[in-house]
């Protein structure tokens, strides 16, 4: 008995039909509005403008607050520079804390080799020394709300070097240079833990402690100084 073919002739036009008024609306169907692009950071990215600040030999910071010159004349003087921390207030009205890094280089054409090794409050209560082996000397002060604040920072050149330099005071984990720590600066810390020098990922302003690495040391210390706004105070170099 032949086979009826009808029931697949009637399938296969059925199928031609649906096909074809698929390709008409394809034709005429208006195309979807592209949505924005979501701008994500992703380790190895830049951002602009970073890379076209100068940053201090040795420094932590890409916008010191302050810099102060000073000078060793022999090679086993030391040198005191004093800076006035004006009082200052912040959006909430309550004083907190804030981490300031001090970290001495030389001045333009000089030779000396500059380490902070010690800071101290005339005529108050000793500021927190947060240590780092390598680095900057890093400390917690408070913000003095009313009477200024007068420190005294030892300078020592190391190996018998002597000459000028400078005195770099930073606000460690502002990466972006704004002047505020935020989440958006704790977010790129974050995202270039376990980078070292010469990686495209790292960068002198997360690394806090001046190890030569982003670590988990660096992100606590730049977590600490959440919410802090340099804005807030002013630093003063005081003459002898």
């Amino acid at each position: 008995m032949p086979m009826d073919w009808r029931p697949f002739a009637a399938f296969a036009s059925r199928m031609s039909s649906f096909f074809k008024t698929l390709r008409r609306s394809n034709q005429v169907a208006p195309k979807r509005a592209e949505r924005p692009r979501k701008v994500v950071y992703r380790p190895g990215a830049s951002f602009e403008g970073l890379e076209k600040r100068e940053v201090p030999s040795g420094a932590v910071g890409v916008e010191p607050l302050a810099v102060i010159p000073g000078d060793i004349a022999g090679p086993r003087s030391a040198a005191i520079v004093r800076f006035e921390l004006n009082p200052g207030t912040y959006v909430s009205n309550n004083a907190m804390p804030m981490t300031l890094s001090l970290d001495a280089t030389p001045a333009a054409g000089s030779t000396i080799a500059p380490k902070v090794v010690g800071l101290i409050h005339v005529g108050g209560s000793q500021p927190y020394k947060i240590e780092t082996r390598h680095g900057p000397f890093l400390t917690r002060l408070n913000i003095p709300l009313v009477v200024p604040s007068i420190y005294a920072v030892k300078v020592d050149a190391l190996g018998g070097t002597r000459g000028a330099f400078n005195l770099n005071i930073t606000l460690p984990g502002d990466v972006r240079g704004t002047g505020v720590v935020d989440r958006v600066d704790l977010g790129l810390i974050r995202a270039s833990l376990g980078a070292g020098v010469g990686s495209p990922r790292y960068h002198a302003s997360m690394d806090l402690n001046g190890d030569g690495r982003v670590g988990t040391v660096d992100l606590k210390i730049a977590n600490g100084n959440l919410g802090a706004d340099a804005s807030v105070v002013s630093i003063t170099p005081l003459h002898k």
